[in-house]
């Protein structure tokens, strides 16, 4: 099948945003039309979180690359001449490379002026701009739309973690440099915390990507409140990679939060720990 570029960029924006409403447009209706997704309500279509996977699913096979990380990088139609790809759309990203960050602090860069803590933007840099010896906490966020709340997140944050500068987790080429960008926050002694989602799928990622001197960022148990947002149908579609994880040598702390969400059938959303203002605690990974 061929895919216009077109298309492919909708897919990847819907999956990257992670909106459970997103605008019922033309590309983002053919997208959904594709992979058999949605559900229309008025000028919006309505996606699970297993649906935004699915949506993942279905353009990394049909591709033969991962979605998030596919570019794009020549105007040719004869590069654009092979399967999965319109010719007729040919055209580079720009953004990819960037690395995006926000902070109630100074965003520390090379051979430039710093980010001021004035700024109310998010900035895109590249990760040669990044000064690192100079940054002294980052917490790696996994949703795009959270970025844009930023200031939200932040007083949300546990104290500790609200001189953090939040760094978005990323798509594309830079979602999957993150470890690199990781490391070399580590070997300057930044310390590093992650805000996921809680749940199975949440804890994956952090369990994949984190060492024994990360952090991570949780919400303080509230059963009560956890089951007025909690939605049991994503945690449903989630018990591979619950498997999966059990099946792991974990962290004390990812085990014993991997036990409660497990006995609990949790799966709650970044947005809804911040829009219900559930109190968030830090985690040692050790």
């Amino acid at each position: 099948m061929t895919l216009p570029l077109s298309l492919i960029n909708a897919a990847k924006r819907i999956v990257v945003n992670s909106r459970e409403r997103i605008p019922a447009n033309k590309s983002n209706t053919e997208v959904c039309r594709l992979v058999e997704v949605g559900a229309v309500s008025g000028n919006s279509i309505l996606l699970s979180r297993s649906e935004l996977r699915e949506i993942e699913k279905y353009f990394t096979s049909t591709l033969g690359q991962n979605l998030l990380t596919f570019e794009q990088s020549s105007n040719s139609r004869m590069d654009t001449a092979r399967p999965g790809i319109s010719e007729k759309s040919a055209k580079g990203g720009v953004f990819q490379q960037l690395i995006s960050l926000a902070a109630n602090v100074n965003i520390p860069l090379k051979n430039q002026p710093d980010v001021p803590k004035e700024a109310r933007y998010v900035a895109s840099v590249q990760l040669d701009d990044l000064d690192f010896p100079r940054f002294s906490r980052v917490l790696i966020i996994e949703n795009g739309e959270l970025m844009v709340r930023w200031k939200d997140v932040v007083l949300s944050l546990p104290d500790e973690w609200q001189s953090a500068v939040l760094v978005y987790r990323g798509h594309g080429k830079n979602q999957k440099d993150l470890p690199t960008l990781i490391e070399c926050f580590d070997n300057n002694a930044v310390e590093v915390g992650f805000f996921y989602d809680y749940d199975p799928a949440g804890l994956d990622m952090v369990e994949q990507l984190s060492n024994a001197k990360h952090y991570w960022v949780v919400p303080a148990l509230n059963l009560e409140l956890f089951r007025s947002i909690n939605k049991l149908d994503e945690f449903l579609k989630q018990l591979e990679q619950l498997d999966r994880l059990k099946s792991r040598d974990v962290s004390v702390s990812i085990r014993e939060h991997l036990t409660f969400i497990e006995k609990n059938t949790l799966a709650i959303t970044q947005e809804h720990l911040i829009k219900n203002q559930c109190q968030l605690v830090s985690c040692e990974l050790s």
